[in-house]
């Protein structure tokens, strides 16, 4: 017989041979060699599950059940595979940010996003449009240096203590560059060898003589 505390005993001290029924999409039991029971829950299920153990001598069985509470614990999402992106000056790019989250634990509207970039920069932007949508511009009108790359930082928060990130870069394709100006000499600002000489070369101004017509 199974007694209360879940032990098989029998009085005719024969073998006893051991079973056991759970349902798999709740908790997995199982009775190793040494009639131990084991139990783990299904991935990402919670709840009240139950197992019925049945140990037999051969000749008669007997069973119990009984019940296994699994607590919830929170996952945190997961947000991956956001892709690089060129993009040309004077338009926009818009990503769904739902096609790369996920949470086992909720919906993808239940998490909270936000999104960071760098370098800083007063031309490029990027905002997030009604909790789901990353939108990124770079307008025609600013200047644009060939090789701009900025680097893009997501970060979802399932508000319930799980929070995840990733990143990936836009590449600026420029329509109008900006090239840079030849620095200017702090010491020579002229340039090398432009002297200015308002009297003339090897000439002396004499405030006497303001014409250079004396003796």
């Amino acid at each position: 017989r199974v007694t209360e505390n879940g032990h098989c005993v029998d009085v005719d001290v024969q073998d006893l041979t051991f079973s056991v029924s759970y349902n798999a999409d709740q908790v997995y039991c199982d009775i190793d060699g040494e009639a131990q029971l084991h139990f783990t829950p299904a991935t990402n299920w919670f709840g009240t599950a139950s197992c019925t153990v049945t140990c037999s001598d051969g000749t008669a069985s007997s069973d119990d059940t009984f019940q296994i509470i699994v607590a919830s614990v929170n996952d945190a999402p997961t947000l991956s595979g956001l892709p690089d992106i060129n993009l040309d000056q004077g338009s926009n790019t818009l990503i769904d940010l739902w096609a790369y989250h996920n949470d086992v634990d909720g919906s993808d509207s239940a998490s909270t996003y936000s999104v960071s970039f760098s370098p800083s920069s007063p031309n490029f932007s990027c905002n997030i449009d009604g909790n789901r949508v990353l939108s990124c511009s770079y307008p025609s009108v600013a200047p644009c240096s060939a090789g701009q790359v900025f680097n893009i930082v997501v970060d979802a928060d399932d508000n319930q203590g799980g929070a995840v990130s990733d990143n990936f870069d836009i590449s600026i394709i420029c329509t109008t560059i900006v090239e840079p100006e030849d620095p200017i000499d702090p010491i020579d600002p002229i340039g090398p060898g432009d002297l200015i000489d308002p009297i003339g070369p090897g000439e002396i101004a004499d405030p006497f003589d303001p014409g250079g017509d004396g003796p």
